[in-house]
């Protein structure tokens, strides 16, 4: 006995080598297909079936033939991809040996703003230490006359 499906097919429960009959309108000829030939997969440049990644397989990062959801992702990545999305970018910059000693901080731009400045080599908080908002291009201004020339401090920063 045939029967007409009115839904979608799923495949679940089919094995690749089971046929499935097929006709076309107005044709009296049968023609069979396998599972395994209703679909292609999704290759990179090639149209196709994925897969979609689960959280911990977009983490890890080693399956490349797992498509990602921008909820996997977000799921995935945490508080970086909170990071990623407010444009916060990590730098890291020597200390200066006075008040208004600028460091290279090369990607910065007038109007950044330092958001959480902390020692590297020197444990601890140094916000009040340094400029809130970036003045000169490439460079972090120190505004305290304390000699940091021998300490690194890691920064986020932020382009509004």
């Amino acid at each position: 006995m045939t029967q007409r499906l009115e839904k979608p097919l799923t495949l679940s429960g089919l094995h690749a080598t089971d046929h499935i009959m097929v006709t076309r309108p107005g044709d009296d000829e049968q023609y069979y297909i396998t599972v395994e030939n209703l679909y292609t997969e999704a290759a990179e440049g090639q149209e196709g079936v994925v897969a979609i990644a689960t959280a911990a397989e977009t983490y890890t990062g080693t399956d490349d033939t797992l498509a990602v959801s921008p909820k996997g992702y977000k799921t995935a990545l945490g508080t970086d991809f909170t990071a990623k999305a407010l444009n916060l970018n990590p730098i890291s910059f020597a200390g200066g040996n006075t008040t208004n000693a600028t460091s290279a901080a090369v990607g910065v731009l007038p109007g950044d703003k330092i958001i959480g400045v902390a020692g590297i080599t020197v444990a601890g908080a140094y916000d009040a230490w340094f400029e809130s908002t970036v003045s000169v291009t490439s460079q972090i201004k120190q505004i305290v006359g304390t000699n940091a020339t021998a300490s690194v401090f890691m920064a986020f920063t932020y382009r509004p």
